[in-house]
């Protein structure tokens, strides 16, 4: 199945001249909810529709408890995640201190599977 994109015009407003640049912007097909996920998987792998909500419960546990110590948490080919924080900039590397730190946040990166996949997306222009 294509992904589907439509075309969308982005006003510059740094350059002097009046061009407008247009690109690409990804349509969503919808949305899979944790719980039709789960239905999904346990259909796929026959393993109790229970076991599954329990599995992906103490995943994300697992997970949050792990970033919280400053792992990064790998989930194989899916890719992995890993806390990114950002700070406020001051003139003195002693002045960097926790209270400089004003945005943590997870950043998520794509492993092979998903490079992969990627790669062979199709995609499908839709009129407006």
């Amino acid at each position: 199945m294509a992904i589907k994109y439509k075309v969308s015009k982005n006003v510059n407003t740094l350059k002097s001249s009046n061009e407008d640049n247009y690109y690409a912007k990804a349509i969503s097909n919808g949305e899979v909810s944790s719980d039709e996920l789960i239905d999904i998987l346990s259909e796929k792998t026959k393993i109790h529709k229970a076991d599954c909500v329990r599995f992906m419960m103490y995943l994300e546990e697992t997970m949050v408890e792990q970033l919280e110590n400053g792992k990064i948490v790998r989930l194989g080919d899916i890719g992995y995640f890993q806390v990114g924080i950002s700070s406020n900039g001051v003139d003195a590397e002693t002045k960097v201190t926790a209270k400089t730190i004003n945005a943590a946040k997870i950043n998520f990166r794509v492993g092979k599977s998903f490079r992969n996949m990627l790669k062979g997306l199709i995609y499908e222009k839709v009129k407006e």
